[in-house]
């Protein structure tokens, strides 16, 4: 059982408690909600963020200077890196566009650890910005399922929309980065 981001909760103790025999791995901000053992998770260090986004954003992360600005100021996290590189792809935007409007959010003038915990939001609303409203809803249906590979026709009798139109809509998250497909 996976808790991400245990300090959103407001009784952790109790949702531990309803686990029964299954392992359980908490992630939170607040060190005092950590367990049994307590394993603090570091960003990537700057060469391996960089190679990572240029993975992701493929030629539209060609510009170096760029993308190693763009690590620093989204905290060199994996899904941060992972959000902006196929927001890139997606949108066929350079780095150093992407950088000028990263510049423009309050990212920039937040402490490095403060940047950390604020960039993931700041970019996932940049990415839904982007989205249609099917794949939004579709977005929406999947926060509500776990994170098991939910079998199409679920998916669709969710959405209530018809297979084309569902297929296109999962093909846009999963395009952008937000959804990944079961083979992957």
């Amino acid at each position: 059982l996976v808790l991400d981001g245990a300090e959103n909760t407001t009784n952790l103790p109790r949702l531990l408690n309803m686990r029964g025999q299954c392992g359980v791995l908490v992630t939170t901000r607040r060190r005092e909600q950590a367990a049994a053992s307590r394993q603090d998770v570091q960003p990537l260090p700057l060469a391996e963020a960089v190679q990572l986004l240029q993975a992701w954003g493929e030629s539209w992360a060609g510009d170096k200077t760029a993308v190693q600005e763009i690590c620093e100021l989204v905290g060199r996290l994996p899904l941060a890196l992972r959000l902006v590189g196929r927001y890139l792809h997606r949108q066929e935007q350079r780095a150093a566009e992407y950088l000028a409007w990263l510049r423009e959010t309050p990212l920039q003038a937040l402490h490095h650890g403060k940047r950390r915990d604020q960039s993931i939001p700041v970019l996932l609303d940049r990415t839904v910005d982007q989205l249609s409203q099917p794949a939004k809803s579709a977005l929406s249906l999947f926060g509500a399922l776990s994170f098991a590979p939910v079998p199409l026709a679920v998916v669709l009798a969710g959405l209530k929309l018809p297979e084309q139109k569902g297929r296109a809509a999962l093909g846009e998250l999963a395009s952008f980065g937000l959804l990944l497909r079961a083979e992957d």
